[in-house]
C-alpha cells in the first residue's frame, strides 16, 4: 500500500462527507475494512450506521425528531474523525513526507514532553533575566551563550512536538490550554500558534481550533494577530467541516463580539488577497526592473566623472544628468510603481530574499515562523555591543517593512561580510538610526501595530509555502484564490456593506476582476440604485470579454444616472463588439452631444457607418477625424477605403500613398494595389501585390486568403472573375522568378 493510495481514500471518504453522501461514505469505509482490518474502528463505524438507520426511519416515517440536527453533526463529525486517524496511521509507516519524518524521529527519539520543554524553556527565561547581575563580563557572555543555545533548542523541539501531535485528548486540551494562559514566553506561545495552525492545516482538529481561538483573547499583538491570521487560514481550508462542529462556531461568535475584532478580521482578509500579487510583483522586478538596473549601470558611469566627483569638496548637489538617466530609460516611473505597492503594503521584497533562504536557520521548520529578536542565540557574536534601538539590528528588529523571515535572512547575510565593512555598514545605520527609527513609530501608530504584524505574519508564511525546501510536501495555501468573502464562517462579519465594499474595491483595484466581479455583483442586491456600482460590474465583465453582461450592467447605470459620458462610451463600444452597429451609432452620437469632437469617437462613428454601408456618412466624420488631427494616420486608412469603395481613386490612392510613406501593413500595401488596379494600372498593382506578400509573415498563402476576401469589393469595381484569376496566377510565376 502506497502512500499516495492512503491519501486517495482519505480524499475520496472526505469529498463524500462533505457532499452529506453519508450512506456511500459509511459503505465505502465498510469495504475497507474487509481488506484493512481495523475491529475498533470497524464497531464504532457499525454503531454510528446504526445511529444513522434510526435517524433515517424517523425522518421516513414523518416522525418529529428535534434531535435531529443534533445528531447529524455528531455522526459527520466522528466520520472525518475516523477518516483521518486510518489514513494517519497508515502514513506513519508508508508516507515519506517531511511532515511524517519528522514524526518518526519523535516516536523513536528520546523526547522530552511538552510539560517538559515548558518547565525548562520558563526556567531559562528566569535565568537569562538573573545574567544582568553578574558581575565578570566573561562568565556573564558564557552563562548568556549556553542559556540562549538551550532555550532556542527547546522552543524548536516544541514547536516540532506541537506540530506532529495527534489530535488532542481531553488532557491534551488541558495541558495546552495551561500554557496558553500562564506566564509563558511571548515568543514561544507565537511558535506555538504556528505549530497549532500548521497542524491544522493537514488536518482538522476540533481542540486546536478552540486553542487557537482562545489565544486570540491574548494581549500581546503578536499572539494574537497570528492566532487570528491561523484561525482564518483553518476556516478557509476546512470551511466544509464547521457546521458539524457546533462550539466552534459559538466560541468564534463570542470572539467577534470583542473590540476591534472584526477590523483586525477585515485586514487580515485583505493582506491575504494582497498576496495574490506577489508572484506578479516578483516577476516584474526580476523581468523588468532589475534588468533595466544593469543596464542603467554603465550609463551612470559615464555620465559621472568619479575622479572629480572624489576630490570636490563642499558641494553635495547631484547630477542632474542621473536623474535624467533613471527618466529617459522609464525607470523612475517603475521604481515609484514599487514604492507606491510597497506603502500599500505589498510584499515587495520576495524576490530579494528568496535566494537568502539557504542558511542553515532555516533547515529547521520553526525559525520560519519565528518572531525577530536580537537575543537569538545565533546573533550573540554578531555586532555584541549593538544591542540598542539605534543600532543596526535594533532599527531591523522595529521595522514594520520585512518581515521576521526575512530580517533573519538579512543578518544571517550581514555575519558572511568582512569585519570591515560589516562595522562601516552598522555605523552608516546607525547615524541615519533616528530618522528611520521615527518613521517606523509613524508606522505603528493609530493601532497599526497589529496590522503590520499580520502583514508580516502572513508574509511569513508565503516565504514558507514558496521556498521552503520541503515544500512540495505541504499544501501551498496561497494557491488558493483568498475567496474570504464567501466563507459561511465570516459571513457575518463581511457581508456588511462597508465590508464588501472596501474588499471589493481591493480586488477591482488590484486587477482581479473576475473576484471583484463577485464582490460587487453581491452588493447590488442592496444597492440597486448605485450608478457607479453597476459601472464597475460592467467594467469588470468587459475585461473579462463579456461583452453582452458588460452591456446590461452598463445599460443599468444609464437608467441610473443617463449624464455619464463614460457610461455612454462603454455602451457604445460594447455594442459595436456585438455587431450592433446602430445601436452603437445612437450611443456615440449621444457622446458626442455631451463631449463633441473627440477625436476617437468621431473615428468610431465613422467605423458604425462603414459597417452599416454608409459610406457617405463614413466619408464625413473620417474627413472631420482628419480636420481635427491632420497629423494622424488613423484617419486616413479608412478614409483610402471608403474613397475606393465608392469609386473614388485618385482620393483612395492619394491617402494609401501617405499610410505607406510610415510603416505599411501587407493589408495597406494590398489596398492600395487594389486601388491602383481599378484604375487600369496592373502593372503597379502587380509590384503592390509583390510587396504585401514579401511583407506578410503568412507569405503567399495568408495574401492569398485576404485577396479572396476582397473579391466582392473587387468585382463591384468592375473586375471580372476571369482577371482575379489571372491576377492571382501572374503573382504565383513572379514569386517562382
Amino acid at each position: 500500500m502506497t502512500a499516495q493510495y492512503i491519501e486517495n481514500f482519505h480524499s475520496e471518504i472526505t469529498q463524500l462527507i462533505d457532499q452529506k453522501q453519508l450512506k456511500c461514505a459509511i459503505s465505502r469505509l465498510n469495504e475497507w475494512f474487509v481488506n484493512h482490518p481495523d475491529w475498533e474502528s470497524e464497531e464504532k463505524l457499525k454503531q454510528w450506521e446504526t445511529t444513522y438507520k434510526y435517524m433515517l426511519l424517523y425522518f421516513s416515517n414523518g416522525n418529529p425528531d428535534p434531535d435531529r440536527e443534533k445528531v447529524s453533526q455528531n455522526l459527520i463529525s466522528h466520520l472525518y474523525i475516523m477518516v483521518d486517524s486510518i489514513a494517519d496511521n497508515l502514513l506513519i509507516k508508508e508516507s515519506p513526507s517531511y511532515f511524517f519524518d519528522r514524526k518518526r524521529f519523535l516516536n523513536y527519539a528520546a523526547k522530552t514532553t511538552v510539560s517538559q520543554l515548558e518547565r525548562r524553556i520558563k526556567k531559562n527565561r528566569s535565568d537569562l533575566s538573573l545574567t544582568n547581575w553578574m558581575e565578570v563580563e566573561t562568565q556573564k557572555d558564557q552563562k548568556i551563550s549556553a542559556l540562549s543555545h538551550e532555550l532556542d533548542n527547546d522552543l524548536s523541539e516544541l514547536f516540532l512536538q506541537t506540530w506532529v501531535y495527534d489530535r488532542w485528548t481531553e488532557s491534551d486540551k488541558v495541558k495546552f490550554r495551561e500554557i496558553l494562559t500562564s506566564d509563558f514566553p511571548e515568543n514561544g506561545l507565537c511558535l506555538m500558534v504556528s505549530a497549532i495552525t500548521l497542524s491544522l492545516l493537514r488536518r482538522f482538529d476540533e481542540g486546536k481550533c478552540l486553542w487557537l481561538i482562545e489565544a486570540c483573547y491574548r494581549t500581546e499583538e503578536s499572539i494574537r494577530q497570528r492566532a487570528m491570521v491561523g484561525i482564518l487560514l483553518v476556516f478557509y481550508i476546512h470551511q466544509n467541516r464547521l457546521v458539524s462542529f457546533p462550539e466552534i462556531a459559538h466560541s468564534f461568535e463570542i470572539l467577534t463580539e470583542q473590540q476591534g475584532v472584526v477590523s483586525h478580521c477585515r485586514n487580515i482578509v485583505l493582506h491575504f488577497i494582497r498576496s495574490r500579487e506577489t508572484e506578479k510583483i516578483s516577476r516584474r522586478l526580476t523581468d523588468e526592473i532589475l534588468p533595466e538596473m544593469m543596464k542603467i549601470s554603465p550609463l551612470l558611469r559615464k555620465k559621472m566623472n568619479l575622479e572629480d566627483w572624489q576630490h570636490e569638496s563642499g558641494d553635495d548637489e547631484k547630477n542632474p544628468d542621473w536623474q535624467a538617466v533613471f527618466e529617459q530609460s522609464g525607470l523612475n516611473d517603475k521604481l515609484k510603481e514599487l514604492s507606491e505597492l510597497q506603502q500599500d503594503g505589498s510584499d515587495v521584497f520576495m524576490t530579494t530574499f528568496s535566494g537568502l533562504k539557504s542558511f542553515p536557520f532555516f533547515y529547521n521548520v520553526s525559525n520560519w515562523f519565528l518572531p525577530f529578536s536580537l537575543h537569538h542565540s545565533a546573533f550573540l557574536d554578531l555586532f555584541p555591543h549593538q544591542q540598542n534601538d539605534s543600532s543596526m539590528l535594533g532599527l531591523v528588529m522595529k521595522s514594520g517593512v520585512l518581515c521576521n523571515s526575512d530580517k533573519y535572512s538579512l543578518c544571517f547575510s550581514l555575519r558572511q561580510m568582512p569585519d570591515e565593512q560589516r562595522r562601516m555598514l552598522v555605523d552608516q545605520f546607525t547615524g541615519e538610526g533616528a530618522d528611520i527609527a521615527q518613521a517606523e513609530e509613524e508606522l505603528l501608530k493609530n493601532n497599526k501595530k497589529g496590522e503590520t504584524i499580520a502583514k508580516q505574519y502572513i508574509q511569513d508564511l508565503y516565504r514558507f509555502f514558496k521556498l521552503h525546501p520541503h515544500r512540495s510536501d505541504f499544501f501551498d495555501v496561497f494557491a488558493l484564490p483568498m475567496h474570504f468573502h464567501r466563507l459561511e464562517f465570516l459571513r457575518p462579519l463581511l457581508s456588511d456593506s462597508e465590508s464588501l465594499r472596501v474588499i471589493a474595491e481591493f480586488f477591482f483595484r488590484k486587477e482581479f476582476y473576475a473576484d471583484a466581479l463577485d464582490v460587487f455583483t453581491q452588493l447590488s442586491i442592496n444597492e440597486a440604485g448605485n450608478s457607479d456600482l453597476f459601472q464597475k460590474i460592467g467594467y469588470c465583465h468587459q475585461l473579462l470579454a463579456n461583452d453582452a453582461a458588460a452591456l446590461k450592467a452598463y445599460l443599468k447605470a444609464d437608467v441610473i444616472f443617463p449624464d455619464s459620458a463614460w457610461t455612454i462610451r462603454r455602451i457604445a463600444q460594447c455594442y459595436r463588439r456585438l455587431k450592433l452597429p446602430e445601436q452603437a451609432l445612437e450611443h456615440y452620437s449621444r457622446y458626442d452631444k455631451l463631449m463633441p469632437n473627440n477625436l476617437s469617437v468621431i473615428l468610431n462613428i465613422g467605423h458604425c457607418y462603414l459597417e452599416q454601408k454608409d459610406y457617405a456618412s463614413a466619408l464625413r466624420y473620417y474627413f472631420k477625424a482628419d480636420y481635427l488631427d491632420p497629423n494622424n494616420p488613423k484617419a486616413w486608412r479608412p478614409i483610402a477605403w471608403c474613397s475606393f469603395l465608392v469609386g473614388k481613386y485618385e482620393q483612395a490612392e492619394r491617402y494609401y500613398l501617405k499610410v505607406i510613406v510610415g510603416n505599411p501593413t501587407p493589408q495597406d500595401l494590398m489596398n492600395i494595389g487594389h486601388v491602383v488596379w481599378c484604375q487600369h494600372n496592373t502593372s503597379r498593382a502587380l509590384d503592390y501585390y509583390l510587396s504585401s506578400i514579401h511583407l506578410n509573415e503568412g507569405g503567399w498563402e495568408r495574401f492569398k486568403e485576404n485577396f479572396l476576401e476582397d473579391s466582392v469589393e473587387l468585382q463591384k469595381n468592375g473586375l471580372s472573375d476571369e482577371e482575379l484569376s489571372m491576377m492571382l496566377d501572374q503573382l504565383q510565376y513572379r514569386l517562382e522568378e
